[in-house]
C-alpha cells in the first residue's frame, strides 16, 4: 500500500516496493535546483579545484544527487562536491567523458565480472546489474581498475531518469568463485564509493551461491536491510524469477 508525506522538499510516497520516492514537480524540480546552486558557494570552498569557481555539470547531471538525496538540496549538493573530487582523484578531472573505451575500463569490462542487464528491470523499474564474481582475475586487473570500471558503469546506467529514481538492485552470483577471485580492498572500495560519492540509489543486493568463508563487509545500515543470501542455483533462479515478474 502506498504511503505519502509531505516535506518541504514536495511530497514523498512509498512506491510499491517500500521506497521512497519525491513526487516531482516543475515546482519541486526548479526549487530543488535552486536551493541546491544556492548552497553550493559556502559548500565548495578547496575541495575540488575543478569546480571551486562554479558548478562543472548541467542541471540534468545535478538531478541525479538530488533524486538520490530525496531532493534534501544541501544533503544532495555536499554529495556532488564530495563526488567531484572523488572523480578527480580517479580520472584526473570531473568534467571530461567516463568512457569503456580506457584501457584500464575496458580490461574490466571484458572480463564480464559485473554488467548492466540489457533492458532488465524489477517489476518496479530497478535497474538490475548481474555479477559473476569467479570471473575476476586480479592477475590482470587491480582494485582500482574494478573501481574506475563501477564508476563508469554507474555512470552509464545513470543517465536514465528511471534509474536515478528507483535505484539499481544487483545480483551477486558466487557460484565457482574461490579466494583468488574475491580482493577484500576492490569490496572496501566499492562501499565506499557507493556510501560516500556516487548518486545511486542501492534498493537491494542479492548474494547467491557464497561459500562458506564468505563474509558481508559492513554496508549501510539501509543497503544491509535490503541484502539476501541465498543458497544454490534453485533458490537463485526462483528469486530471480519473482523479481523480474
Amino acid at each position: 500500500m502506498q504511503s505519502e508525506t509531505a516535506t518541504a522538499s514536495g511530497a514523498i510516497s512509498e512506491d510499491p516496493a517500500g521506497q521512497r520516492i519525491v513526487q516531482e514537480t516543475p515546482e519541486v524540480i526548479a526549487n530543488g535546483l535552486q536551493e541546491f546552486k544556492d548552497h553550493f558557494p559556502q559548500a565548495a570552498g578547496e575541495k575540488c579545484t575543478d569546480i571551486k569557481d562554479g558548478i562543472a555539470h548541467a542541471d540534468d547531471f545535478l538531478l541525479r544527487f538530488l533524486r538520490s538525496m530525496k531532493f534534501e538540496a544541501e544533503r544532495a549538493c555536499d554529495l556532488y562536491i564530495q563526488y567531484c573530487a572523488k572523480r578527480t582523484e580517479l580520472f584526473g578531472d570531473c568534467t571530461s567523458a567516463l568512457r569503456f573505451s580506457s584501457p584500464n575500463v575496458r580490461k574490466v569490462a571484458d572480463l564480464h565480472i559485473m554488467c548492466a542487464l540489457d533492458g532488465a528491470r524489477d517489476r518496479w523499474g530497478r535497474q538490475i546489474l548481474y555479477g559473476r564474481m569467479a570471473l575476476a582475475d586480479y592477475t590482470i586487473i587491480s582494485p582500482e581498475d574494478f573501481l574506475k570500471y563501477m564508476w563508469v558503469l554507474l555512470d552509464f546506467i545513470l543517465n536514465d531518469e528511471q534509474t536515478q529514481k528507483s535505484g539499481v538492485i544487483i545480483f551477486q552470483n558466487l557460484d565457482g568463485v574461490s579466494r583468488k577471485n574475491f580482493n577484500q580492498t576492490t569490496a572496501k572500495l566499492l562501499i565506499d564509493s557507493v556510501q560516500n560519492y556516487l548518486p545511486v540509489r542501492m534498493a537491494g543486493i542479492f548474494v547467491v551461491n557464497p561459500p562458506m568463508y564468505f563474509k558481508v563487509w559492513a554496508l549501510h545500515p539501509g543497503t544491509r536491510r535490503e541484502s539476501q543470501i541465498l543458497h544454490g542455483n534453485n533458490t537463485y533462479n526462483n528469486k530471480f524469477r519473482i523479481i523480474c515478474m
